[in-house]
């Protein structure tokens, strides 16, 4: 075999092992995208919580009777569904929130949960 043969094929077999690396570059950038969007999600759905929480809590210390709210539910945009409910405990209650959102073709959720005393 020539040198000419050689070198083509010294420089084939550099482009099969430069398009492997790409093809790898590629791979991760992909799997960081998705675990970038994962991360989202569950920052929203942790925002969604901590507000149903808030809202709860300047709700109930509102009232005279300190009265945890019923239980309930609503819908956000993009597929999250928040739940949440209450329990009374002796000079106050417990509150719960669960946000469930879709990820990666099933559904995930995040639980919050606090304990408030009343006034």
């Amino acid at each position: 075999m020539s040198r000419a043969g050689l070198a083509l094929i010294e420089v084939m077999i550099a482009l099969v092992l430069l398009a492997m690396g790409i093809l790898v570059i590629l791979g991760g950038a992909q799997a960081t995208e998705r675990m970038v969007a994962h991360a989202r999600a569950e920052s929203r759905a942790v925002l969604i919580a901590e507000d149903r929480l808030e809202q709860i809590r300047l709700g109930t210390l509102s009232r005279p009777s300190c009265v945890g709210p019923a239980n309930g539910g609503a819908a956000h945009p993009g597929g999250f569904v928040e739940l949440w409910r209450s329990s009374i405990l002796g000079n106050g209650f417990s509150a719960e929130v669960v946000v469930q959102y879709p990820r990666s073709g099933s559904t995930a959720a995040e639980t919050l949960s606090t304990v408030i005393a009343c006034p």
